[in-house]
């Protein structure tokens, strides 16, 4: 699974050595522009892709690494939903935004679209929310033409109604009893 992140500065503060970045959604019709994803909600910030096959790389242009993180299917798409739990902070040594270094929070929800299932709300430094992140910003990726790259983890709860019941848990282990022994007599036969 790849994500792309797509956000604009909204805030600055701060002083010389400790500065808070704010960041907000792009408007719709930039984010779908550069995720290949058409009918992108309002508020998206992270698309998530579910490929076949595994060939992400950040290395060598920009429109490289996006159609290698965008190639599989729609699975989550995230963002602002309105929510006041909602946040996308970056703490940094510099002012400068070419030349970021430091860590980042998120609290996102999910929004409509992407074949991924529901997300239940998990806990977040500001409240409830679908996904909450955290991660550090690296600085330029000597590797590629990116600005400058992360390391992300993401907590997440998939929706109770996408794990199996525990009668029908029952029911799969009844019926895998079933076949192994009718195997085992045959072999007996």
């Amino acid at each position: 699974m790849t994500a792309i992140f797509d956000i604009v500065v909204t805030d600055k503060s701060g002083a010389s050595g400790a500065f808070s970045f704010t960041f907000g959604a792009v408007p719709t019709t930039t984010f779908a522009l550069n995720t290949g994803v058409a009918g992108t909600p309002t508020g998206t910030t992270m698309a998530f892709f579910d490929g076949a096959v595994q060939d992400f790389t950040r290395g060598g242009t920009v429109a490289g690494g996006k159609a290698s993180a965008t190639n599989g299917n729609p699975f989550w798409l995230l963002g602002f939903s309105g929510s006041a739990a909602d946040f996308w902070s970056a703490n940094t040594v510099t002012d400068d935004i070419t030349a970021i270094q430091g860590t980042f929070n998120l609290g996102q929800d999910q929004l409509t679209g992407g074949i991924g299932p529901e997300l239940q709300a998990t806990a977040c430094l500001s409240g409830s929310v679908n996904i909450c992140g955290d991660g550090a910003m690296l600085g330029k990726d000597p590797a590629s033409d990116f600005s400058f790259f992360d390391q992300s983890a993401f907590t997440v709860n998939v929706q109770a109604s996408t794990v199996p019941e525990p009668n029908t848990l029952a029911l799969l282990a009844v019926i895998a009893f079933g076949l192994l022994r009718a195997r085992r007599y045959r072999r007996l036969s």
